[in-house]
């Protein structure tokens, strides 16, 4: 019968008999407490409600890149330890089948599959390949492969044995496949089994080995019934029908149901690291033979089902067990011996711990008081076994060697014995009060921390303290003692300090405003530098040294934000409970965040995988944990105690194998196999990894980096994925690093490259072309800019030469009008006078000739006038631009028959002196032009101001001209534009052959002081 359905129906029978006398009821539950103690195992398990496509495992191996694979009838599965995945023919149409029954992991990465009726598979490097009966296989149903010892692949189907060598099968000679059976051994001997008996082929050398006389080679069933595993030691093991035997050097040693070997047949055998055998049965679950003994592992040890199909040891130690209908489970090392009702204790809900002189370990609970000694549980649970209040919450021994206990209603001690009230004597109310805490400080005083304040006893005199003295809050939860004599104390409202004296009737405190990572204290403890580490409920961890307080939270690698207790074992770490489970960090790295060495720490979790019942803690009383003489750590739990040998830890030194798994973009899965490559616009890119620690998964810890872009590695945690949400274009690598729950990192770990390819703009031939165009662009536009300059400055010299051809011109006809006019005018003057001086005597005559040069004189005059306004109309500084302008229109009107209408605004204040000179020569020179060469019967002239500026349309109605024309003629155009130019204005000049033409002038407004006027 499997030991804990034994014990357990012990614990039935003890409950159930009320006569039963203490002492024999005592020695029956230490005989409980004992087995449980012994258990080595803790098992988890995972079924379809965990991700497992279906509940049968039937065979389980593990490739080098630390993966854990099994055949299910529902497909073929990879587990990292934390998460499945599944590979059937829905996803991958190459499989041909989704139902696999055996394994066979290579050293090179391949993994061989044997379907039920669907050939055998090989998968490497991400892809699957199929072989059957069409590639020579002697049939589509192979249930066993292995390594052959001349290295060819040795394939047993139903029908007949194959070998695969270099990629091609070739059968054996037929044979009768139940009268013989095959095994390779992992040290290179072959084993063929047939009615004859055994055979042993091994470095060219054959032994043969007689099967004991009970043994038939009739098996039922050949794929079942027979399995054979040869141990390091050389030793064989056979699971027959008929027993379990081992052929060694002195012959066989024989196993049946009578040396406690399961019934039923055996379908698996595994060796152990330590020499253990372990066996999956069809009946007793999975059972390790070790030491002439087997012990089985059921249902009632936590196994998911009785009936085991395939046992596996990993490279890191776990044993692995799949069954027949109810998924795989994973055995693994017991760190944590849980002591709960099941080793005697009478309610398995624990508040407080606590080791005495002599040894023996007091448990109080949240329904009486137990003590353990040698293994013997007494419980005192009521005032029929002597304890006065049943909720304890607080132990403590004096020096005297009184237990102390305070509890939810008062106090009491046990001594002699017995259990003594001591409630009154402290003046706490009956029933209405509780103590969380007791201490004894170095003069012999009592300390009480309760939830009405702190109470010193001493000499029969109490004395309490309470917020008037200074505490920060009346909810006492913990009292330290410190190497210097000062009194800590805890409570839920912050820290207090009285000084060494203990005398001083007040005490300093802290809360959160002074620094304290939480308000709410569980725990106060003192290493040996006299640093002082504060425990709190909800926020973490604080650190008191020179009055600085440092915090620890889950933000620096803290496992949890409570810390109910804290102990610390001889290696230098600390070891912390909270509702989420009993974590290990080191003294030394807390150390280091406080002078910022590091960021933060590591910490190591224990739960319910390393063997706790219940992994929540409890706290906020003394003695929520302890250290006994021995080394081992004793914390409550919601399920009895955690008990703890921090040397006998497992310690893992193998660095997780890294695997970057699968990535995607924009929510799309790529191919990463050779790199990725990203194009252009292509974002968001998640990439998933993960590190093959089957210990403890769950608290393997991650770091990345992207080559390219990251500086410094980047703490992932336990995160599995990384996501980038923009990619820079140019070439990356993305590399991981795991570390497992040792915090043993692989450094190597993996790598992936990246290429996000710029778009077209961005690459060098896009660039190269551009280049090349912006030369080329830029060679034009300098060509052209040389040629607008060359062309300005041909424009120049025109219109220099035409200038001086104007200038010379104007000169030419002045001197033409001074000689033809003026200078015929003065000549007839000159000769006039000269014939009055002959005439003088006839005053008549000479009378005529002084009128005729009045005549010419006035006429001269006329026209010198006409020759100076032309030069530069002085009316302009008299008279303004106005007047000057009419006065021009009207002349030239009168002059040329031409009619004229003019609508003139007033200019005064509007032009400067040379913009209204400007402004003259323009009109002036636009109405010379109407007059010779527009043959129009009418013109027009408006100048008129709006948004600022002076309109001017000068118009005729006569024939108009074309470019050539207006070049021929010399219209004056150039001038015309010069001085709109000169103005800082705009023209157009729009002329129609046969309907006149009309200059647009708009210039600005100068806008001078109101009332200016020229000449004034």
């Amino acid at each position: 019968m499997n030991p804990s359905t034994t014990f357990s129906a012990l614990r039935a029978f003890i409950r159930s008999e009320r006569w039963f006398r203490p002492g024999l009821r005592s020695l029956l539950v230490a005989c409980c407490f004992l087995s449980n103690v012994q258990a080595q195992f803790v098992i988890d398990s995972w079924t379809t409600e965990n991700g497992l496509p279906q509940n049968s495992v039937l065979s389980i191996q593990q490739t080098p890149d630390g993966y854990l694979w099994l055949t299910t009838f529902d497909g073929l599965v990879r587990f990292d330890g934390v998460r499945f995945t599944v590979f059937n023919r829905g996803d991958y149409p190459g499989l041909p089948s989704n139902r696999f029954v055996q394994l066979l992991a290579e050293r090179d990465g391949a993994l061989w599959a044997c379907t039920e009726n669907d050939g055998l598979v090989r998968y490497l490097a991400g892809r699957f390949q199929t072989f059957s009966v069409a590639n020579g296989l002697p049939s589509n149903n192979p249930n066993r492969i292995q390594r052959d010892i001349d290295g060819s692949l040795l394939i047993e189907t139903h029908t007949a044995v194959a070998h695969l060598r270099a990629g091609r099968i070739t059968p054996d000679p037929p044979r009768d496949f139940r009268e013989r059976k095959t095994y390779v051994s992992p040290r290179g001997a072959r084993w063929d089994l047939d009615a004859t008996g055994l055979r042993r082929t091994m470095g060219g050398r054959e032994s043969r080995f007689t099967l004991p006389s009970n043994v038939s080679t009739e098996f039922a069933d050949g794929f079942y019934s027979v399995q054979m595993e040869e141990t390091a030691e050389g030793a064989l093991w056979l699971a027959l029908p008929g027993g379990l035997y081992r052929l060694g050097s002195s012959g066989y040693a024989v196993y049946t149901p009578k040396d406690g070997l399961p019934r039923g047949y055996i379908s698996a055998i595994a060796q152990d690291r330590q020499g253990g055998l372990w066996l999956a049965t069809e009946r007793d679950g999975a059972c390790r033979f070790a030491n002439r003994h087997f012990t089985c592992y059921t249902t009632a040890d936590g196994l998911s089902s009785n009936f085991a199909r395939s046992v596996f040891q990993d490279r890191e130690g776990n044993i692995w067990v799949g069954t027949n209908d109810r998924g795989l489970n994973r055995l693994t090392q017991r760190v944590v011996t849980p002591l709960s009702t099941a080793a005697g204790l009478r309610e398995k809900n624990v508040y407080s711990v606590l080791e005495d002189r002599v040894g023996d370990v007091w448990v109080g609970t949240i329904r009486g008081l137990a003590r353990m000694r040698s293994g013997r549980v007494v419980v005192f649970f009521d005032r029929s076994t002597g304890l006065l209040f049943e909720s304890v919450q607080s132990l403590y021994e004096d020096r005297a060697g009184r237990l102390w206990v305070g509890s939810d209603g008062g106090v009491e001690f046990y001594a002699n014995g017995r259990f003594q009230d001591f409630t009154r004597e402290l003046k706490l109310r009956p029933g209405r009060d509780s103590c969380w805490s007791i201490h004894e400080d170095t003069t012999g005083a009592l300390w009480f921390g309760t939830n009405a304040g702190l109470l010193r006893y001493q000499g029969g005199q109490v004395r309490r303290y309470t917020v008037q003295d200074g505490l920060p809050g009346n909810d006492v939860k913990a009292v330290l003692e410190s190497r210097n004599g000062s009194l800590w104390v805890g409570t839920y409202a912050g820290l207090a300090c009285m000084d060494g004296t203990h005398l001083s009737s007040h005490f300093s405190s802290w809360t959160e405003r002074d620094g304290l990572a939480s308000n709410h204290i569980r725990a106060i403890h003192e290493d040996e530098q006299g640093t002082l580490w504060i425990g709190t409920y909800d926020g973490g961890l604080s650190r008191l040294s020179k009055g600085v307080f440092t915090n620890y939270t889950t933000a620096q690698g803290l496992f949890s934000n409570g810390v109910f207790q804290i102990l610390e074992d001889a290696r230098g770490n600390f070891w912390m409970s909270g509702n989420q489970g009993i974590y290990r960090v080191s003294r030394q790295q807390l150390e280091d965040v406080a002078t910022a060495k590091i960021s933060a720490v590591v910490s190591t979790a224990f739960g319910r995988s390393d063997g706790m019942l219940n992994a929540e803690c409890n706290g906020g009383n003394q003695t929520a944990g302890m250290k006994t003489r021995d080394g081992k750590l004793w914390f409550p739990t919601q399920d009895g105690v955690a008990v703890i040998d921090p040397e006998a830890v497992p310690y893992n030194p193998l660095p997780p194998p890294v695997v970057i798994e699968s990535g995607s973009v924009e929510g799309r899965d790529v191919p990463i196999k050779g790199g990725l490559r990203l194009q252009p616009r292509e974002r968001a890119l998640e990439i998933r990894y993960t590190a093959n620690s089957l210990v403890k998964p769950e608290q393997v810890r991650f770091r990345y980096r992207l080559e390219g872009l990251d500086t410094q590695w980047v703490e992932a945690g336990t995160r599995r994925s990384t996501f980038y949400p923009y990619l820079p274009p140019g070439s990356y690598v993305f590399r991981v690093i795991a570390a497992n729950s040792d915090l043993v990192w692989n450094q190597d770990g993996a790598k992936l490259a990246i290429v996000v390819l710029p778009p077209f703009y961005r690459t060098w031939w896009f660039f190269s072309l551009t280049s090349l165009l912006v030369t080329a662009a830029a060679y034009l536009a300098w060509r052209r800019r040389i040629a607008q300059l060359q062309q300005a400055h041909a424009t120049q010299l025109s219109f220099s030469r035409q200038l001086i051809e104007s200038q010379e011109g104007e000169r030419k006809r002045m001197a033409a009008e001074l000689h033809d006019s003026l200078g015929q005018h003065l000549l007839v003057i000159k000769n006039r006078a000269a014939l009055g001086v002959r005439v003088a005597k006839d005053q008549a005559q000479a009378s005529l000739q002084f009128d005729e040069i009045n005549a010419s004189a006035s006429q001269a005059i006329d026209e010198v006038r006409q020759i100076t306004s032309n030069l530069r109309p002085l009316n302009l500084e008299r008279l303004g631009a106005t007047s000057v302008l009419e006065e021009l229109i009207e002349k030239v009107s009168s002059a040329s028959g031409i009619p004229f209408s003019a609508d003139i605004m007033p200019l005064e204040g509007l032009l400067t002196p040379d913009g209204a000179i400007h402004l003259y020569r323009i009109i002036q020179e636009s109405i010379n032009n109407i007059v010779k060469h527009g043959q129009s019967t009418k013109a027009s002239v408006e100048i008129w101001r709006e948004d600022g500026e002076i309109h001017v349309t000068v118009a005729d109605n006569g024939r108009g001209f074309g470019p050539e024309a207006s070049v021929r003629r010399g219209l004056g155009l150039t001038s015309i534009a010069e001085r709109v130019r000169m103005l800082g204005g705009t023209h157009t000049l729009v002329s129609t052959p046969g309907r006149g033409t009309t200059l647009t002038v708009r210039i600005p407004a100068a806008d001078l002081a109101k009332g200016a006027t020229y000449g004034a």
